[in-house]
This record gives C-alpha cells, structure tokens and sequence, in this order.
C-alpha cells in the first residue's frame, strides 16, 4: 500500500474546481503531501484567488508547493484544458454543477459544463499523455432521478469509455453529501436560524450520507493511489435522517427552557416542510449492486457493479451536439437515454 504522501510527492497535479469546497481542501491536502506543481483550474475569480493564497503561503502545518499555478477557465474550453494538462502527471476532476434545482432549471448549462466538461478535459489529459484521470462523483448517480444525478452518471461512463481506449488509468471515487460544503443544507439552517427564521426541510423521511470535507478528501486521494484504478465508493456509515439533523441544529441554537424541548415542540415552531424539489429522491444509494471489494484503505471499496450496455463515442457526441445546439428536449432525452 502506498501512502499518498509518497504517491503525490513530486508530482505536478491539476486540480479542477480548485476553489470549490472539495476541491480546495484538496489542493491544500497535495501541498502537505509535497507536490511539486500544482495547477489550480476554476471559472470563479475569487474562490481561485483565495486558494491561492492559502497555497502559496502555506502555514505552521504547511509549506508551499515549489510553485502554484492558477488557471482561470472553464473545464468547457478544450484548447484551454489541453494547455493546462500539458506537462502533468495526475489531473484530480472535481469540478461540476452539483446544485440540484439550478441543474433541473438549467438542464443545457448542466450537461454542457458536467458531460461537456469531462469528455474535454478527459480527452485532453489523454492526448497530453497525463499517466491518471480522477474523477470526483456523486451518489447522486445511482439510478439518478435528477439532471445534475444524471449528468454525473453519463460522465462515469464516459471516463469508463475512454478507459479502454487510453494508456491513462482512470479512477472515480463516489460518495454522498459533505457536511458545510458549499450550497449544503447546514450552512442553509444555520443562517435561517441566524437571521431569526424557521429553517426548510423538504420532506421528514429524508435520508443522506455524509461525510466531513476532510474525511472526503482523504479519502479520495487514497483511492487514487490504488494501482488498478476503476470506480470506487467511500464507506458512509448509515444514511442519517434530515429531520434528525435539523433537530439537532435547532437545539444547537437554542438555550435554556428551549434545550429541554421534545422534537415535536421543536419542529412545530422552528421548522417548515416544503415538500420534494424536483429532482430529490428520499433516500441515495452509492452502488447500482454487484460487488464490493475490500481494499488496503478500510473505508474504500472497489466497486464490481452490474454490467450494461456498451457504451460508443456516437452516445456522447449526439447528447453533446443536441446540447450545443440548445435542444432542451432532445438533450435530455439524450441524456437519460445515456444513463438508464
């Protein structure tokens, strides 16, 4: 087994989404490991700017990289991701519109930036002769009932695509939600409750996985030190009850005789039900089944999933092309034809 602080050391690695929340805590994570470059990439100025800056001037715990780059682009730009991949050795893709609402708003603009995006920058990592393409997915996936789910699964199946047809090792890593990260439902309550409102829960029988950013992010660079690359899943734990949580949030904020109320009490008075968006299932699952194989990192699994049908190069091009031409229908018929 190797540790990714040795797997990483040395390395010039791109990280996309590198102002996001997974993808920032990532770069910050590669700087500790000693990477020797490290390519920010984001299409949002202050995000990239902000991590940056926390990169390059590291920290008690942390010293700066040998150098920083930042690359201000959308992963959408093909000359521009075959620049940024020119010289690399590891490309970690973590960015993507995750939002699920905004995604079912904008269906174009979420698979022109989720599929679009990864079929470009995969390619080009590919033809830049880049040795390892991790991507970072969603259980959001499985058995997708939303655009952004959806988007996220037809982008597996394209890195598995390319996969057989690259000499680069592909890895994908799927897990659930990620407490406090951005658009999250913590931050949400949080300022509901601080500005003096009732905060919102779609529907009391909701479950999710969570998972801390940092956990994630160790996580996930230990599957990309796994030597046979595949699709691999996090261990979870058991799924955790949105209205439990939202309990708990409440009484976190209250104080006095508001602690010792019961659930009810608190629910009646300091939370709204909103019903199901568009989109949002009950409950997630991370696996479409088969098998999962035990690997040297206890929480990862790799994952021997149920076969499908093949997939070709015309699937990919005809979804893109309809989306490129702004055919919402024809997309997305496209899209789920992809995915199911």
């Amino acid at each position: 087994m190797t540790h990714p602080q040795e797997y990483f050391a040395g390395k010039v690695v791109l990280v996309t989404g590198a102002g996001g929340s997974i993808g920032s805590e990532i770069c910050r994570r590669l700087v500790d490991y000693g990477a020797k470059e490290l390519r920010l990439c984001g299409h949002s100025e202050l995000p990239l700017y902000r991590v940056e800056k926390d990169v390059l001037n590291g920290s008690k715990t942390r010293i700066a990289v040998t150098s920083a780059k930042v690359i201000l682009a959308s992963v959408t730009d093909g000359k521009a991701m075959a620049a940024a991949c020119d010289g690399v050795d590891i490309v970690i893709h973590a960015a993507a519109h995750k939002h699920v609402p905004l995604c079912e708003q904008n269906p174009i603009e979420a698979i022109q930036n989720n599929v679009g995006g990864t079929i470009e920058l995969a390619q080009a990592a590919s033809r830049c002769g880049v040795k390892q393409f991790v991507m970072v997915s969603s259980d959001k996936a499985v058995k997708p009932s939303s655009v952004m789910g959806a988007t996220k699964r037809a982008c597996e199946l394209f890195v598995n695509f390319l996969s057989t047809r690259s000499s680069m090792r592909t890895t994908i890593v799927r897990f659930g939600n990620v407490l406090d990260s951005s658009g999250s439902v913590l931050p949400l309550w949080r300022e509901q409750i601080r500005q003096g409102k009732p905060i919102t829960l779609t529907d009391k029988r909701c479950t999710r996985y969570f998972m801390s950013i940092p956990e994630a992010v160790d996580l996930t660079l230990s599957a990309a030190t796994l030597p046979r690359g595949g699709t691999f899943v996090l261990d979870m734990g058991a799924p955790r009850s949105l209205y439990e949580m939202a309990i708990d949030t409440i009484r976190e904020a209250q104080v006095g005789l508001e602690r010792a109320r019961c659930a009810t009490q608190l629910a009646d008075k300091f939370l709204v039900e909103t019903g199901l968006r568009p989109g949002e299932k009950l409950e997630e699952e991370l696996s479409y089944g088969g098998e999962q194989v035990k690997t040297p990192f206890p929480k990862v699994f790799a994952l021997r999933e149920d076969a499908r049908r093949v997939m070709r190069w015309d699937d990919f091009s005809d979804l893109m092309m309809a989306a490129k031409c702004r055919h919402k229908t024809m997309a997305l018929d496209k899209l789920w034809e992809i995915v199911r």
